[in-house]
């Protein structure tokens, strides 16, 4: 009887392995070559800064000469799992009168990055210092969305003697601070929940999935219908960049909010502009409200019907927004310098 048992036993222990071996074999989804990436997205005239032998920082900035520029430079920083083709909006109409500098965090869009790439938020906003400088760009205007907000206000939180202005758009790394707030932010859809799950957490290294990136992204839009066919290619497959999956899966354990850096906030003497979208279904409304009440003079603008990403599913408006915005922050820094500020040298 008891070989009977044992024998079952190796019986369905032997049709799991198979069944789970038949799984991989149809989920499994290899990474893409720099070569293929590189030839669908890089552009005409692709830019990488090298911060390491390892570590290559695609770049793309935009705009006039800096020298023949009076205004403030603008560095903007995306979010997680994105890449710098999520600022494509605003560049087209913020780079017509100033330096626009768009990057790619470590893991993300074309960025070359290492194996062990430590990418908690002090190793971002290292790499966020290191590349301006390279760049030569010494001060700016700094705008992120979602943990690239968390990056944008770290930063400037870290080094607030180059930051002209602070924008975030639909930050994280400030949750709400009611308790009203934060049962929203419990009860949101999270963006990090697949890897934060020790179940599925694993799956994310090697799995690939184009109809889960499209359900992700249609959850990020309140408007479902911008989320294009060409926008989930692209977000599929920079996810199958080589290495981009092992980043992607440990960044949610090295993100979570600091105390210490959200109390900073109240330091700040920059002028900040916060953007938020009220029907934010992944970073609460609360969150934006919370950022706004921290920093002093900050200026909070909600958009009603708009989800998750501003600059591209109300792109005109806030455009139009920041421009306006920035406009006095380049009056600003000409009253503080006692002549009109030109960037240091960082446009093409």
């Amino acid at each position: 009887m008891k070989r009977i048992l044992v024998t079952a036993l190796l019986v369905v222990l032997g049709f799991a392995v198979l069944a789970a071996g038949a799984t991989a074999a149809v989920l499994f989804r290899p990474d893409l070559s720099w070569q293929e990436l590189d030839a669908r997205y890089a552009g005409a005239e692709p830019r990488w800064v090298d911060l390491s032998p390892e570590l290559r920082v695609r770049v793309r900035v935009s705009g006039p000469m800096a020298t023949q520029s009076p205004r403030t430079p603008l560095v903007l920083v995306h979010g997680y799992t994105a890449s710098l083709e999520t600022w494509e909006p605003w560049a087209m109409r913020l780079a017509r009168d100033r330096v626009v500098i768009r990057l790619d965090l470590p893991g993300h869009g074309l960025t070359r990055t290492p194996d062990g790439q430590d990418v908690g938020l002090p190793a971002l906003v290292d790499v966020v210092d290191r590349t301006t400088r390279a760049l030569g760009v010494e001060w700016f205007a700094i705008g992120g969305n979602s943990m690239g907000g968390h990056v944008a206000w770290r930063f400037a939180v870290a080094h607030p003697d180059r930051v002209t202005a602070l924008i975030p758009v639909s930050t994280a790394g400030v949750p709400g601070d009611t308790p009203a707030a934060a049962t929203a932010q419990d009860e949101s859809v999270d963006g990090f929940a697949l890897v934060r799950n020790p179940i599925t957490r694993p799956l994310v290294r090697w799995m690939g999935s184009r109809g889960l990136i499209e359900q992700g992204l249609k959850v990020a839009f309140h408007d479902d219908a911008q989320v294009t066919p060409d926008m989930v290619d692209r977000y599929w497959a920079m996810l199958r960049a080589p290495g981009a999956r092992d980043v992607i899966q440990r960044i949610p354990f090295a993100q979570e909010p600091d105390p210490a850096a959200i109390a900073a906030l109240s330091t700040l003497r920059v002028p900040t502009l916060v953007l938020h979208g009220r029907e934010d279904r992944v970073i609460p409304v609360a969150s934006g409200e919370a950022i706004a009440r921290r920093i002093p003079g900050a200026r909070l603008i909600i958009y009603d019907a708009i989800g998750h990403i501003p600059m591209e599913e109300a792109a005109a408006r806030s455009a139009e927004d920041v421009a306006g915005f920035l406009a006095s922050v380049d009056v600003r820094m000409a009253e503080l310098t006692g002549s009109a500020p030109t960037p240091a040298p960082g446009a093409p």
